[in-house]
């Protein structure tokens, strides 16, 4: 059997010398039981993906987490896991009148991806006949602080430019400590994300 691997890199750390497009200040966190969540959009000057949302979990008591590796792999067996399609949970965007603007890729928020627990070891076989070669799924979370992250872009276009709204709604599983591959889902309180959309980029400056 396949197995799942490792996220620190696979979640699109953050580097130095990123920029924010919306405001200076630093951003809100809300925490679950030790676990904190924020948002921010920054500015990677790379391509066309000047959208680029970034989720932060920081890990403290009593739900430290650890730099890890997945089943025999590694000193460590992994804590904490991604969702089945390793996203950071449901999202939502809305405009300053406060209409939602429909999702590109609905399945992103579909129940579906979001159990109520799975077992690490069924995914590994039945996800991975689904990417074929690709990489297993779902990603472990590794680190005390971790990072999720995904280009606005690839999942709204708003027709109009003004101050949007992003709500982001984190979750993750944890696995239980009794050497079984079980993993719950814990839910962490939405994250607010402001959106200046003054610049909507084209449908040619994305290659659509």
């Amino acid at each position: 059997m396949k197995k799942l691997i490792v996220l620190p890199l696979v979640l699109c750390l953050i580097s130095v010398g990123r920029s924010r497009l919306y405001g200076a200040e630093a951003a809100i966190e809300v925490v679950t039981n030790g676990i904190y969540a924020s948002g921010e959009v920054v500015n990677y000057r790379v391509g066309h993906m000047p959208y680029y949302v970034v989720v932060t979990y920081r890990f403290t008591p009593p739900n430290t987490n650890v730099n890890t590796s997945v089943f025999q792999h590694g000193p460590l067996p992994a804590i904490f896991f991604m969702p089945t399609n390793s996203f950071c949970g449901w999202v939502r965007l809305r405009d300053s009148q406060g209409d939602e603007i429909p999702l590109l890729k609905r399945q992103i928020n579909s129940p579906s991806a979001y159990p109520a627990s799975y077992d690490l070891r069924e995914m590994a076989i039945v996800l991975n006949r689904l990417v074929g070669t690709g990489p297993p799924l779902p990603y472990a979370i590794g680190g005390e602080v971790a990072h999720s992250s995904f280009s606005l872009n690839d999942y709204f276009k708003p027709e109009k430019p003004g101050k949007y709204q992003l709500t982001v709604w984190p979750m993750m599983y944890k696995r239980t400590n009794d050497g079984s591959g079980i993993c719950y889902r814990i839910d962490l309180p939405p994250v607010t994300i402001p959106i200046d959309y003054s610049n909507i980029p084209s449908d040619a400056d994305l290659g659509r």
